[in-house]
């Protein structure tokens, strides 16, 4: 079927709107003409549902309470004939949280809102402006993949490190776990970075890929904070995918945590990062911090929605536009087994085929790095005595890579 079928004429019109203005915003500033813009508020109004309280966050964020059941994802036309099981889950979700009101909260969130969370029976969307809508197109344009061992990579320069389960004939995956040490990393407006789990499946030109982190990214976010991030491609980077909730797709069943929330760094504070597969195949893959679900991938809005996943990724990214300097990575210094002085993950575990969480074969991974050594490294410590579970370490300082 014919992808511009499937893709809703909101959408559509989304992406034609974003092409015609992008020119004008080539340089910071520039205004568009006022057809354009009065066309891009449309836009907004779509993207920027009826809401029904508004929370400002700590950092300026505004925070609109939404409808669960009238959120992006229900624009996406690929869902048309799964809506009823997207209601279905989000329905059991809300009974399950009704029945545990005193679930558990996140403490690296807890400095986020300066009042209540969103009511019950609604989920937080940090409200779209024009810049981010923007800004988001470029990103798209400069997205970039890169045969089987694809990444988002915009253009200018970027560099990645990764530690990876190795290519074995057969060998799938349900799901990622890993504690992510949270940094303050120092960014410029133009550059970027992030520390991530990724879940992947399909060919390299056609990569299906979950990343799910924290990330720095100022041209996006417009500040330096580092910020709870979600990223999905359902085609190797071409047409489906976002970050966060710039485009329907992913569905919020939390109340409380929206995607895109600034994080709280408090030393070794870390960010309980999970995507797994629901034990229900057909209802898609989930993102959970620590055990709290924060919303899923619906199955349909993939090109490859296999059950499983055939390889997992645990690393971080950083992006320099050309004839610049390279950001800083993870905690900006190179890996070592201090936690104050390195950026960490721990206890990296992998979902099996059953569904059951458990250590990866340290002997079988592979360690990936595409900058000089002086830029970014990783190192892996495997199995440590301390508590910490399958453990690594990694980023730099940047520079002149």
């Amino acid at each position: 079927m014919d992808l511009e079928i499937l893709i809703s004429s909101s959408l559509v019109a989304t992406l034609l709107l974003l092409s015609s203005i992008h020119n004008f915003y080539k340089a910071e500033g520039r205004i568009v003409s006022e057809e354009e813009d009065l066309e891009l508020d449309r836009q907004l109004k779509i993207l920027n549902k009826p809401l029904i309280k508004t929370i400002v966050a700590t950092n300026g964020d505004i925070v609109d309470c939404i409808d669960i059941y009238r959120q992006p994802a229900f624009d996406n036309p690929l869902l048309k004939n799964h809506e009823h099981k997207v209601k279905r889950i989000i329905k059991q979700e809300l009974l399950l949280n009704e029945a545990n009101a005193s679930s558990k909260k996140i403490s690296v969130l807890e400095h986020y809102y300066n009042e209540s969370h969103c009511p019950f029976g609604t989920v937080p969307i940090i409200r779209t402006t024009k810049k981010q809508l923007v800004n988001a197109k470029r990103f798209s344009q400069r997205m970039k993949r890169s045969g089987e061992n694809a990444v988002f990579k915009p253009t200018g320069r970027t560099h990645f490190v990764s530690l990876e389960t190795s290519y074995i004939k057969n060998k799938t995956y349900l799901g990622a776990w890993a504690q992510i040490q949270i940094k303050n990393p120092d960014m410029a407006p133009d550059q970027f970075t992030t520390a991530q789990i990724s879940v992947q499946n399909g060919p390299g030109e056609d990569v299906n890929s979950i990343e799910f982190g924290w990330a720095v990214y100022p041209e996006l976010f417009s500040d330096a904070d580092t910020r709870i991030f979600a990223y999905w491609t359902g085609d190797g980077y071409k047409r489906r995918g976002c970050f966060n909730m710039l485009c329907s797709g992913f569905v919020l069943v939390n109340h409380e945590i929206p995607l895109g929330a600034s994080l709280a760094n408090t030393g070794r504070a870390f960010l309980g990062s999970r995507v797994v597969r629901d034990p229900q195949p057909d209802d898609g893959w989930w993102l959970y911090l620590l055990d709290i679900k924060i919303g899923f991938f619906p199955k349909p809005i993939f090109t490859h929605p296999e059950d499983e996943a055939t390889i997992i990724k645990y690393g971080g990214l950083a992006n320099a536009e050309p004839n610049k300097p390279f950001p800083q990575m993870g905690a900006g210094s190179l890996p070592d087994f201090d936690f104050e002085k390195s950026c960490h993950f721990t206890h990296m575990r992998v979902y099996d085929k059953n569904g059951e969480p458990g250590d990866f074969d340290p002997n079988i991974v592979q360690m990936r790095h595409d900058a000089s050594v002086d830029c970014y490294d990783l190192a892996f410590y495997g199995r440590n005595h301390t508590g910490w579970g399958l453990t690594m370490s990694f980023g730099g300082p940047g520079g002149s890579c």
